[in-house]
């Protein structure tokens, strides 16, 4: 064997070394990871958005958490607000200031399904679990069309009417409509899915995302600007036995505790597994009744919105409307398909909750009435009017 003189072969170690190193940027360096018993997505897509400064309080409050907390799981979160980058942090009482920076993304609009599906990715690449969670921040609309969803928010304590365009989303000029996001998010991955942003507990939504998770966790009304508690909540995501009530508990017990319009909660856990049997059982119970359902008065149905157009109704009470025969077998469902339900008693100190008509869920009503009419058209798009309600 010819031997190298010495500066040669040392040259050639070299040449070898810058050339290994250019082959592979910096990016695509991914550090040694051990698999996680369970790794908690919090995704806050908050660029440019009235709740800017909440995300940032969300943030700390996250740190605060874990600075106690037994790591027995991961938290991440992807933060995109109004003067940061878009990057996905590790929440850790190791790192300093309590977060990991383990990836930044170009300026995007974080809102949309790649941008979803990209983190929810590299969540599985940079905390691989046995067990995932996810939860979406940001302003909500369920299933109604981000291009004409009309809803009420909060400017000053003030209600006032905002042409805002959204059914998910956090910026000025992104949002997802409820089949984006099903389209984000894929099939059977996470254990449950948190919604911290207003609206979100529909029949519609929750039909939709049958598929994604094993439950669903949301409120039936608005959240307040400040969302889930999560000095409170995080230690429950993560210990080492889930207790997915408590983490709803923690959320109302925290609302119900405040005075006057802040004492505004409403929040409901989802068997999502249920949810196609249930929806079986509504189809039949619907069969026939099409009309019936469009003569309903929206003025005599417990609603939970403030929308100029009333759109969220309580999906027992619409049923019961319908079909007063199957009140007991739909009490045996909802005993199946909702784990745990708590209503403070008014929302914001305007709409009055009736216990006898709060089931935890919502739904939209295809009312008989112009006012209606072309929201029942965009209604007739979902799957739950499509496949349950007229199919």
């Amino acid at each position: 064997m010819t031997k190298l003189p010495l500066k040669k072969y040392l040259f050639y170690i070299f040449i070898c070394s810058i050339t290994l190193l250019a082959s592979c940027s910096k990016e695509d360096i991914i550090e040694p990871v051990e698999t996680s018993n369970r790794t908690i997505l919090v995704y806050i897509p908050g660029d440019d958005n009235v709740l800017s400064p909440f995300a940032e309080y969300n943030l700390n409050d996250m740190i605060r958490a874990v600075e106690n907390n037994n790591n027995w799981g991961t938290l991440l979160c992807y933060f995109d607000n109004y003067n940061t980058k878009p990057t996905l942090y590790k929440i850790d009482k190791y790192s300093p200031g309590g977060k990991k920076v383990l990836k930044q993304y170009d300026e995007r609009n974080s809102a949309t399904i790649e941008s979803l599906n990209q983190v929810i990715g590299d969540m599985q690449t940079y905390a691989p679990s046995s067990e995932y969670g996810l939860v979406l921040w940001g302003h909500g609309s369920g299933w109604d069309p981000k291009t004409q969803a009309t809803r009420v928010v909060l400017n000053n304590d003030k209600p006032r009417s905002s042409a805002e365009q959204y059914s998910y989303g956090g910026s000025s000029d992104g949002w997802m409509d409820l089949d984006e996001i099903k389209q984000a998010i894929p099939d059977h991955l996470f254990h449950f899915i948190l919604f911290d942003a207003c609206y979100m507990n529909q029949i519609e939504v929750a039909y939709s995302l049958r598929n994604k998770a094993k439950y669903m966790i949301a409120s039936a009304a608005e959240t307040m600007a400040t969302g889930f508690p999560y000095s409170e909540i995080v230690p429950i995501m993560l210990a080492q036995n889930l207790d997915l009530e408590n983490i709803c508990k923690a959320y109302y017990d925290y609302y119900n505790n405040k005075t006057g319009a802040e004492r505004t909660a409403t929040v409901a856990l989802i068997d999502l597994e249920v949810m196609p049997d249930f929806a079986n059982w509504c189809k039949n119970t619907y069969s026939g009744k099409l009309n019936i359902l469009a003569s309903l008065q929206p003025g005599r149905l417990q609603h939970f919105d403030r929308s100029r157009l009333i759109m969220m109704f309580d999906l027992g009470q619409v049923i019961q409307s319908i079909a007063p025969d199957k009140n007991d077998e739909l009490n045996a469902w909802f005993e199946k398909l909702i784990k745990y339900k708590a209503h403070t008693p008014y929302i914001l100190n305007q709409i009055l909750i009736s216990s006898d008509h709060f089931c935890g869920i919502t739904t939209y009503v295809p009312f008989d009435n112009p006012l209606y009419a072309a929201k029942n058209v965009q209604y007739e798009t979902t799957e739950w009017y499509q496949q349950i309600v007229n199919p």
